[in-house]
């Protein structure tokens, strides 16, 4: 057999127990639409299992999906965010998680990862905001100490 011929088979395999595995998860998953939950919490559970299937751009049009469903489901805005941060679109990413935050202004895993993206993007004051706004959670507390730090930094070398 040729090299080029056994490559192919071997691809051909993946293929097949890929198929198999979204078939598998799709049997599994589906008692939960049983389930008297809304449509846009199930858009978004399902776009986190293609998610972990590594199928982002169809994760990513069904959370997108799932934000015009419910505006206000702010899970399906971190979804929607978090797959944005995967594929480095972090302005959109940062506007999923503000969006996120406004719908559910407790949930402190948005403003940890919002305020991480506004500091790569170099905006840490904003950064330190968020890491405040999330109170005593400790990754929180310690992004906001190297924040902080960065902050001190930059003014420092800004001295003549």
């Amino acid at each position: 057999m040729s090299r080029a011929l056994l490559s192919g088979f071997f691809c051909l395999i993946g293929v097949i127990l890929l198929m198999i595995a979204f078939r598998a998860a799709a049997w599994r998953y589906q008692p939960y639409y049983k389930l008297e939950t809304n449509l846009a919490e199930r858009q978004t559970s399902m776009a986190a299992l293609l998610a972990n299937a590594k199928q982002t751009k169809l994760a990513t049009d069904l959370a997108r999906k799932a934000t015009e469903t419910d505006p206000n489901w702010a899970q399906a805005h971190y979804m929607l965010a978090t797959l944005f941060a995967i594929d480095n679109r972090k302005k959109e990413a940062m506007l999923e998680y503000s969006r996120a935050i406004r719908c559910k202004p407790d949930w402190i895993e948005p403003r940890i990862n919002l305020g991480i993206l506004l500091g790569q993007s170099g905006l840490l004051e904003e950064a330190a905001e968020q890491f405040r706004a999330a109170g005593d959670d400790p990754n929180a507390r310690r992004n906001l100490e190297l924040t902080e730090q960065a902050i001190k930094d930059r003014k420092r070398r800004r001295r003549p």
